[in-house]
């Protein structure tokens, strides 16, 4: 069963011990299958077939109206399915091939033809072998040959060939007659300018199934193709060759993070240059095609990045379109084998890609623009594992439903001496996002640059120091995914990144802890942040920066430290008065 379930999901399986009659036929197979996800809208199923020939085979599920045949498609090995309930009844049953039925069909008209033609001869003899009236015999008179009649004859044996040639013709192009739109309609939908998809994959190694989603759009920047694909709240564009960052930050397309906008080309190419079948279905029109070696390989490495590897030269993939109405419904992928690793990994993979509507909400960040527009996009990195755990982290903490953070601030830099808690977090409040700082009895709420207090009352930069505050996580997380740092596995799947930061960097850090400090005449010499990720999520932020205070007869040493330890899933909860502000107010004021 194919879906984006968790791990705790089951999955049970009961094979009847007697196959009851279906359609008129002894089921070849019956079980109930049943589902402990009951959130899904529907669930597809994959049948592996008896002697892996799925042309010969029916699904049927039962209903309240007994058993129903349901639509299938043929994909690789499998028969293909979807069903509305997580627990259900299913019957396979062997069917006529369709083959054979164009046949019989075939068969039928000739015998009728046969028929037909037997009977006109057969009168004609008998016409022949009529006796001759004596000479002597007083002959009627000869009525005029009936040429109307053997011209109605020819008549209607014409009409029969040319219904027999029509319907023969007819069941030909029901199996080829749409084959050289399928490469059409993968070119056209290539090459268009702009256009979304959604991308499902499930890949199981051995024992283990791993599921992805993803959502990618194609679309123009300034003259520049690019693609955004957005996958577990990540983004990643994809523009000349190189794929870019929110922050505007460029590297090179590696194998971990390829571009799966270029799918459809990809696909395009195979149904120019491989050999293909057609059919039809209850879904629309089907055409597939196998491809192996390097055809093979090249998509693979696309849907398969961290097994490209161990690939055989010989491995093969099916590739199905599915069309309606000179549209693409989706395109599906199979493939399965063993991978030439040490441990000699069997693997399944099915992936889905199916066309949509753009996103009317969809926006290129404007630091992704202005890499793509300025042609600076030759990265001379790839995003490496570490980096993108790192960015995973930020984003997973981003789009929690909540979190809080521990925050102790230390400032000593001349005359200005601090050593403060805080605490800072997230939270929903009607499904939106709303952050917060709070300080001993004061706190400042504030979502989409709009600040308030607790009480609800709107506040400016001048009004509360802890505004600068609360942009200080924002800050360290910009820092952090445009640094270089070292990373280091701890175990336990835990890893502890270190970055070193420059002078504008710690400066950054410094001004959002102390805005006072942007007027004094301050020089920091040395700067780091560290950061600790577990299982995924960031655990806690540790920062430091040193230097002097110039102009001062005696060394004035300055020293900036902060450290941000997370609880994540905690149970925040934000005054009705800053909701009725923020939600109802503020942000509709600016147009949200």
């Amino acid at each position: 069963m194919d879906g984006d379930f968790d791990d705790e999901t089951t999955l049970t399986i009961t094979q009847a011990e007697n196959p009851e009659l279906v359609g008129g036929k002894l089921a070849t197979e019956q079980w109930r299958v049943s589902c402990s996800d009951t959130s899904q809208e529907s669930y597809t199923i994959r049948y592996l077939a008896p002697d892996e020939v799925t042309e010969d085979y029916s699904v049927f599920v039962r209903t309240n109206d007994g058993w129903q045949k349901v639509s299938s498609t043929a994909f690789g090995s499998y028969l293909v399915f979807t069903v509305a309930s997580p627990e259900v009844d299913v019957a396979v049953v062997h069917a006529l091939s369709v083959w054979l039925q164009y046949a019989i069909v075939f068969a039928v008209i000739l015998l009728v033809l046969l028929v037909l033609f037997g009977i006109s001869k057969s009168r004609r003899g008998k016409q022949k072998r009529t006796p001759t009236p004596a000479h002597n015999a007083e002959a009627p008179k000869a009525n005029p040959p009936h040429r109307p009649a053997k011209k109605k004859k020819r008549i209607i044996l014409l009409v029969a060939a040319v219904l027999a040639i029509a319907v023969v013709c007819a069941l030909v192009y029901v199996k080829f007659g749409a084959a050289a739109d399928a490469y059409e309609l993968l070119k056209d939908f290539a090459e268009q300018p702009e256009n979304a998809m959604t991308l499902s994959m499930s890949v199981q190694l051995d024992d283990t199934m791993v599921n992805t989603e993803m959502d990618i759009t194609r679309t123009q920047v300034e003259g520049h193709e690019a693609a955004c694909i957005q996958s577990s709240g990540i983004s990643l564009y994809y523009a000349n060759g190189a794929v870019i960052m929110e922050n505007g930050k460029a590297f090179q397309v590696s194998d971990l993070h390829p571009d799966y906008s270029l799918l459809p080309a990809q696909t395009a190419q195979l149904f120019g240059a491989v050999a293909f079948t057609t059919s039809r279905s209850d879904e629309g029109v089907v055409s597939q095609l196998t491809a192996e070696g390097e055809n093979a390989n090249r998509l693979l490495k696309v849907l398969l990045p961290q097994q490209a590897d161990h690939l055989s030269d010989t491995q093969k993939i099916t590739m199905q379109l599915t069309s309606s109405g000179n549209k693409i419904r989706f395109i599906r992928f199979l493939s399965e084998g063993t991978l030439m690793d040490t441990d000699k990994t069997v693997y399944t993979l099915t992936a889905e890609l199916k066309p949509k509507s753009i996103d009317e909400n969809f926006t290129i960040p404007d630091a992704v623009k202005e890499t793509i527009s300025s042609g600076n996009t030759e990265g001379e990195i790839s995003i490496s594992e570490d980096l993108f755990r790192l960015l995973s982290a930020w984003t997973t903490m981003s789009q929690e439903g909540s979190f809080a953070a521990d925050v102790q601030l230390s400032v000593e830099c001349g005359p200005i001496s601090l050593s403060e808690s805080m605490k800072y977090g997230q939270a929903l409040a009607e499904g939106n996002k709303v952050s917060f700082v709070r300080k001993d009895d004061l706190a400042v709420y504030f979502a989409q640059e709009t600040f308030c207090d607790q009480n609800g009352v709107l506040l400016t930069e001048q009004d509360s120091a802890l505004i600068d505050c609360a942009r200080l996580l924002e800050v360290l997380k910009q820092i952090c995914l445009n640094g270089e740092f070292d990373c280091t596995d701890t175990g336990n799947s835990t890893w502890l990144y270190k970055l070193t930061l420059d002078e504008n960097a710690m400066k950054t850090i410094a001004y959002a802890a102390a805005p006072e400090m942007q007027s004094m005449p301050v020089t920091l010499s040395s700067g780091s942040v560290q950061l600790t990720v577990s299982d995924g999520v960031m655990k806690e932020i540790e920062c430091l920066c040193t230097g002097g205070l110039e102009g001062f007869a005696e060394a004035a040493p300055v020293t900036v430290s902060a450290k941000l330890t997370l609880e994540h899933n905690s149970a925040v909860e934000i005054p009705d008065a800053v909701t009725q502000q923020l939600l109802q107010g503020g942000i509709k004021e600016n147009g949200q």
